[in-house]
């Protein structure tokens, strides 16, 4: 079960800060990795970026390899029987971990 933490760091005269120990952990970070910003109007939320390269085996497809072609044939069968949904999903999350 996840609780909420708090925690501080200073910020530097040039607007710098430095990430507390736990909440590199906590993201997974270390040092030269990127880091996104999410700001909303209440608050601002500290994302990693990820690279596309990260997401490689993150999908698994038990059978047989498949080319560029059946799989555009698969998008097109799916985009008529209501699958166009999963596909959206697929290709966001390939968008969101790109940006």
């Amino acid at each position: 079960m996840w609780k909420t933490v708090m925690y501080e760091s200073k910020i530097t005269k040039k607007g710098q800060t430095t990430l507390p120990k736990p909440v590199r952990e906590i993201l997974g970070v270390q040092g030269s990795d990127k880091i996104r910003y999410i700001v909303t109007k209440d608050e601002v939320r500290i994302v990693p970026v990820r690279p596309i390269a990260r997401l490689f085996g993150s999908l698994r497809h038990d059978g047989p390899p498949v080319t560029v072609e059946q799989m555009n044939e698969a998008i097109a069968d799916g985009a008529t029987e209501g699958w166009s949904h999963w596909i959206r999903v697929f290709l966001f999350v390939i968008w969101f971990a790109m940006i």
